[in-house]
């Protein structure tokens, strides 16, 4: 027996010894075995049972080492190992400087990607290794919280299938959090071991191709609660258009083994706002805590606290801040009553850009807690003094300095029932926690068990946290208006409005000095407070008529609610121009790069006149900026271009005649439902254009072309489009029919004459 566990043992250490060396080596993904003569009949990644795999070398002698064996294959020879569980296959070729390494996951087909890490585990996870630490009574103890950085070979699977394997550095990531059991990690780029950036596209709502750095987050405090709080606020603020960390729930192996369900993360950081803002590094600041330590923020709540005339305060503040993003920024976090909001806040701005401070939704770990759904979270948000740690003075200036402003205090009330209605909704809340919960479901039994049952969860007790936090939102939304109403002196009771336009589903109603449209809003709104409501024209298919029951058609309305009621909004759909089915737009192509933005798109005549001296305008359905085209003559079957890069449209298309553009800012160049008006503001086409995602950042340009039956976008080539001729011979197709059947009657009549 005990030369048994003898040989075990020297087993055991001749392997750590040599995947030790493997580690000190070049390591590459199977991918790269081909060029060296070495071929594997199954590609890492996932299996539903045990495969055997078979590793066949032409002219190399080779190593092979899987779950403590270690297999010898000689030149021109094959040979075939048994995956019968989760582990990762190590191939070594004699004299060759590189390790080739893949991951086989046997027993299951996730609906989650996989990232997999192969490290030394006595530098990352042993006692003195760089994830090793706790806090005790308050105190930092351990490694972790030095934040150093190891060698790490990553591997990422999507669907099963290998997306990237390459040597990176990884180190802890957190704050307090890294006290706890479980540690987020990040993963970084580091050019001197590997590639320069994680070149993956991980996210769903933002498809940017590579990365410095990416975090996986074990959801902070709530890992071992629900596993999916902060994404889901993450998700609601993309809704509130607020720049947020995008996520992805994922599985971490590490040297094969199950770490359960963690979430990949954007890194918060320059490189961030630079591919999602185009924000310059060089003159971007952002900060994180007060901010007080920096001069032109310092500048900024100066300015902001100065006494401004009701008339122009909203324009004088948005000199300096985005308000609505603030406002809405300030709103989630109360509403979630996240009190960690005090030192997780990040903000920025960009000299290249507006130069306007903005805020980054960051970490909710620590909010919606049923516990504490009465506690006023607004009152200590407004608090002149510092009444608990969550809220020093440096963290609620901002807040009290706008709402000393009538307007803005209105404003802020009225957005707050707004966005409680909608974004805010139980409902909506709801639905989105059903969603990142479905994700997951399926993995929860064996999350449960990972690493020994670090924290003894059970699935019973995972699904009572969903719904408890499901209940926070139904619980929440009585006390967060008893908060308003007794933070602002309120008296009377809440009113259910309705606010709508005539036409469902058009998106055109929004709060006086917002940005944010809705097509129909239920809410309750406090009688004390006035609403200013705007009937925009921003969907260009459609006029404002006015708001019914009331006399004129002032697009603005101001009314105190003292009655459930609806107020509708009256619209009627534009007249069309004579040149509609005439002209289209058929042509869309959009290149985005860190520095720049390129669009073309092109105006044909599927008209048998021609069009001379026309001046269009060209909408974006949600966008007051429009831009404004002259066409000077456009013959049957040709088409016009239109470009903000000249250079471009040459390279790309070849196009020698073409008019430039200017891409003016707050227009949607991206895509969406565009809408081509004549001078006489009469509809000439309307398009919907749509991408994966408006902020992405391409590579390669893309190009959309419109079918000229069927009206459709397509990705493929360019469709043939009617020539001159056939245009012709369409549009007077009766006339030359009638004339040869004329023809030919008169032919036949004269044959017949003649015979008798």
């Amino acid at each position: 027996m005990l030369k048994y566990k003898k040989r075990n043992f020297l087993l055991f250490m001749f392997c750590s010894i040599l995947l030790f060396n493997f580690s000190a080596q070049t390591r590459s993904a199977f991918r790269d075995l081909n060029k060296k003569g070495v071929t594997v009949d199954h590609q890492a990644g996932e299996y539903t049972s045990a495969i055997n795999l078979t590793i066949e070398s032409k002219n190399q002698n080779v190593n092979i080492s899987y779950n403590n064996q270690v297999i010898k294959i000689a030149s021109g020879s094959k040979a075939t190992v048994k995956i019968n569980k989760t582990g990762i296959v190590y191939i070594k070729i004699n004299g060759n400087n590189s390790t080739y390494i893949g991951t086989y996951i046997i027993g299951k087909k996730s609906r989650l990607p996989i990232i997999s890490l192969h490290l030394n585990e006595v530098l990352f996870s042993e006692p003195g290794g760089i994830i090793f630490g706790s806090k005790t009574n308050g105190v930092d103890i351990g490694p972790v919280w030095e934040k150093k950085s190891i060698n790490t070979y990553f591997e990422y699977y999507e669907n099963g299938n290998f997306k990237c394997g390459d040597d990176f550095k990884i180190q802890p990531f957190g704050g307090w959090t890294l006290g706890l059991k479980e540690k987020s990690l990040r993963i970084i780029a580091d050019s001197n071991i590997g590639p320069k950036s994680i070149k993956i596209d991980p996210f769903e709502n933002k498809h940017f191709k590579s990365f410095k750095s990416l975090v996986f987050r074990t959801s902070g405090s709530d890992q071992n609660i629900t596993r999916i709080k902060d994404i889901t606020m993450a998700s609601i603020a993309r809704d509130l258009s607020l720049d947020y960390q995008d996520y992805r729930q994922a599985i971490l192996l590490v040297n094969g083994k199950y770490w359960g369900i963690y979430n990949i993360r954007e890194k918060i950081n320059k490189e961030y706002l630079k591919y999602n803002k185009g924000a310059k590094k060089s003159v971007t600041t952002l900060l994180e805590l007060s901010g007080m330590n920096n001069t032109e923020y310092t500048s900024m709540i100066n300015y902001i606290g100065k006494v401004f005339n009701n008339n122009i305060v909203f324009e004088s503040i948005n000199k300096k801040i985005d308000l609505e993003n603030y406002i809405n920024y300030i709103i989630f976090q109360i509403h979630i009553q996240n009190i960690d909001s005090r030192g997780n806040v990040r903000f920025w701005k960009s000299e290249n850009l507006d130069n306007r401070w903005r805020w980054i939704f960051y970490d909710s770990d620590l909010g919606c807690f049923n516990s504490s759904v009465g506690f006023n979270y607004l009152s200590k948000r407004l608090s002149p003094t510092q009444s608990d740690w969550y809220n020093p003075t440096w963290s609620t200036v901002i807040l009290r300095n706008l709402i000393k402003h009538e307007p803005i205090r209105n404003y802020f009330i009225n957005k707050y029932c707004i966005l409680m209605g909608s974004h805010l909704s139980p409902k909506n809340l709801e639905n989105r926690i059903d969603y990142f919960a479905g994700k997951i479901r399926p993995e929860i039994p064996e999350h449960l068990m990972r690493r020994n049952q670090i924290y003894g969860e059970t699935i019973k007790g995972w699904e009572r946290n969903i719904n408890d936090l499901k209940s926070f939102f139904e619980l929440r939304k009585p006390t967060a208006y008893d908060h308003i109403k007794s933070c602002f002196g309120l008296i009377k009771p809440p009113i259910l409005l309705t606010i709508k336009p005539s036409i469902k589903g058009l998106k055109t109603i929004r709060l006086a000095n917002s940005n944010e449209e809705w097509s129909e809003l239920t809410s309750l709104f406090f009688p004390d407070i006035p609403l200013s409501l705007e009937a925009t024209e921003l969907n260009y298919l459609y006029k404002f008529v006015k708001w019914k029951d009331q006399e004129g058609n002032n697009k603005f309305i101001t009314t105190y609610p003292k009655e459930n009621k609806v107020i509708e909004a009256i619209y009627k759909h534009r007249d069309y121009s004579p040149n509609c089915g005439k002209i289209i737009v058929s042509q869309w192509s959009f290149k985005q790069t860190y520095k720049d933005t390129a669009i073309l798109f092109g105006i044909r005549n599927i008209s048998n006149l021609s069009i001379t001296n026309e001046k269009w305008r060209l909408f974006s359905n949600g966008e007051e900026k429009n831009m404004t085209i002259s066409v000077k003559n456009l013959t049957p079957g040709d088409v016009i271009y239109f470009t903000n890069k000249p250079k471009f449209a040459k390279k790309l298309f070849k196009i020698k005649d073409i008019e430039k553009i200017k891409v003016i800012p707050g227009f949607n160049n991206s895509g969406g439902e565009w809408v081509l008006m004549d001078q006489n503001n009469l509809i000439v086409d309307s398009v919907f254009i749509t991408i994966p995602d408006s902020s992405r950042i391409y590579k390669k340009a893309i190009t959309l072309w419109r079918e000229p039956d069927t009206k459709k976008w397509v990705y493929d080539n360019e469709p043939d489009y009617p020539t001159k001729l056939e245009i012709y011979l369409k549009s007077y197709l009766w006339q030359i029919i009638v004339i040869l059947l004329s023809i030919i009657i008169c032919f036949l009549i004269y044959i017949y004459k003649k015979k008798k």
